[in-house]
This record gives C-alpha cells, structure tokens and sequence, in this order.
C-alpha cells in the first residue's frame, strides 16, 4: 500500500474514529464509512444520509533532503457536502439557483461542519502517531517509512452545487485542502549506491 494510499484511508479512518467527539463550537459529527468515504475530486457519487465527507488525494511535494533521502509531503482534499434536494429532469438547467433562506441555512451549517473538520485535523500531533500504529510502521528510533508531521489546513473552495445522479439530487458543499503529512524515504541515490 503507497504512503498517499495510507494517508488518505487513515485519515478516513482516523475521523470515524473520532465520530461524536465535539472539537469546535459545532455540533459533532457521526461518521461512519457510509458518509466519510474516499472519492474522486472529494465529490461523492452518491449521498444516503444527509451529508458526506469525502477524502481525496490533491498531489505529493518532494523535497530532497540531501542524496540519500527525499522527503515526501502529502495533500489532500476534504470535501463537506449537504443533500440540498431533487430537481426534475426538465429544470436541469436551473440546477445552481438554491433559495436564499435555503441557501443561508446551509452555508452556515458547512461553516460548523468545516469548523468541526479544522478542529479536529489541523496540527494534531494525534493523527500521526494514530497513522503509525495503525499500519504498523516503525517506531520513532527508525524515522523512515513512517509518518512524521501532521495535517495543516490550507484554506477551502468557495461552495459548490453539483447533480450527482440522473434523478436530479443535488449537493451543496465545499472542498477543503490539507497538506504537511510527511514521510522520508530513501532516495533511488542510495539504492544506487548500494548497488555498486
């Protein structure tokens, strides 16, 4: 399994977890692996509840420490979404217009479900360490190949509204980004010495 691969599903995993802790001023979240999922662009296919968290790889920095290691930084998008309703197949077209009540209503609960997710991922020495135990990487003597820093949050997307199946449900939400865990690996340098 890649290291992004143990990021992004830790981290789901993480979150269930933790389902029900209050860490902001929000209402807790329950998460459970039927609405906090892995999914592509951090846009669920689907919604059986009422809200989604979805989770997806948003790219990998490298910074070479020197000739022997590399040091690899993940990101990744969370995505908070809210079922807002069904529009019929001959309005299509007006799929973006939400009520302004409507609309108010839920920009002020993804604000605390954001809230929630900042709270509970943003510099949480926790994750890591949970991460590392969870995948059975090595212990802190050993610092390859383990996570080594925590998830920072980055900032998000403006909300967004999607159709998500061809009955016309609708999502209302907003993509948020996370970066920093990071894990050292050897560099192809030092497999190259060796080879020597």
């Amino acid at each position: 399994m890649s290291s992004m691969t143990r990021a992004m599903e830790g981290t789901r995993d993480w979150l269930i977890s933790q389902s029900g802790i209050k860490w902001g001023t929000g209402a807790a979240l329950p998460l459970n692996k039927d609405n906090c999922f892995l999914a592509h662009m951090a846009i669920p296919q689907k919604i059986t509840g009422q809200f989604a968290i979805c989770i997806d790889d948003a790219g990998v920095e490298s910074g070479n420490m020197n000739n022997f290691y590399d040091r690899e930084m993940y990101s990744i998008n969370i995505g908070i979404w809210r079922r807002v309703g069904r529009v019929p197949k001959d309005r299509m077209a007006q799929q973006m217009i939400i009520d302004n009540e409507i609309y108010s209503s839920l920009a002020q609960t993804l604000a605390d479900n954001e809230r929630e997710l900042k709270m509970a991922l943003h510099c949480n020495t926790e994750v890591p360490v949970w991460l590392n135990s969870k995948y059975a990487l090595p212990d802190e003597d050993e610092f390859l190949d383990r996570f080594i820093q925590y998830w920072v949050y980055r900032g998000r997307s403006g909300n967004e509204v999607h159709v998500i199946d061809d009955s016309g449900h609708r999502i209302f939400g907003r993509v948020m980004k996370f970066d920093g865990l990071t894990v050292i690996k050897e560099s192809m340098q030092l497999y190259r010495k060796a080879a020597l």
